[in-house]
């Protein structure tokens, strides 16, 4: 309840920030910073710290989803429907790509390590949406 909570404020919030900070930066960062925490938090070495780095990172992916769906809506502005729509295929695939990903390092190994696995894909997938989109909004890139 906590987590969906503060990802929720986050999503909220998030609104204000994107016209300060840009969509694709404030994207990037955020699930990058997100994937980092979620990484880290087993790791950690009392509850407290855990806990709190844990809720950050729920905050981030509100921030991240806000920003990232301003952004797609951007790419093709004509053409809105589309593109929440492929978005939408797409992020289900990856989804489904995480979560048998995840639940094969977890069968294999432990959960220090599916969280590591997972963070490395969060990772990975804030360096391809930074490669791979334009921000039309902005006038250098």
């Amino acid at each position: 309840m906590i987590g969906s909570s503060l990802y929720t404020v986050g999503s909220i919030t998030s609104g204000r920030m994107v016209d300060r900070l840009g969509r694709k930066p404030l994207a990037t960062v955020s699930i990058m910073a997100a994937s980092l925490f979620f990484m880290a938090f087993s790791y950690l070495p009392t509850f407290l710290i855990s806990a709190t780095v844990v809720c950050l990172g729920w905050f981030l992916l509100g921030v991240r989803d806000t920003a990232a769906t301003s952004l797609i809506i951007e790419q093709l502005p004509l053409y809105t429907g589309i593109m929440m729509s492929l978005n939408r295929a797409v992020t289900q695939v990856g989804f489904s790509v995480g979560s048998g990903f995840g639940g094969v390092l977890l069968l294999l190994y432990d959960y220090k390590l599916m969280f590591v696995g997972l963070g490395v894909l969060g990772i990975l997938s804030a360096i391809v949406f930074q490669w791979l989109t334009l921000d039309p909004t902005t006038p250098t890139q």
